[in-house]
């Protein structure tokens, strides 16, 4: 469990993206107890000016605005994550080309 934000603007190539994993396929908590930020283009974890970039395995919860956010970003893919008691989107994607979502 972890009690932080993560703010994510590196960017990975086509045949190489970056890669943010869960260990072992467990589900890694982000936890955004206690985190005052604006609704708007803001989450626990957010990718933001990135491209080619997996998240994979994670569970987001208690946000005060989006769990999951994605703003002018290319080539993103959620997979096997969650979002849990978030006040905005769970997994919120704004002004991107090719979010990938799969749960």
């Amino acid at each position: 469990m972890y009690n932080e934000q993560i703010r994510i603007r590196a960017s990975g190539t086509k045949s190489n993206p970056l890669v943010i994993k869960s260990l072992h396929d467990t589900a890694a908590v982000i936890d955004g107890t206690g985190f005052i930020m604006s609704e708007s283009g803001n989450g626990i974890l957010a990718v933001k000016n990135a491209a080619y970039v997996n998240l994979i395995g994670f569970k987001v919860q208690n946000s005060v605005a989006n769990g999951i956010y994605i703003g002018n970003c290319e080539n993103i893919r959620v997979t096997r994550c969650k979002s849990y008691n978030t006040q905005s989107s769970g997994i919120g994607v704004w002004f991107s080309a090719c979010a990938y979502l799969s749960f």
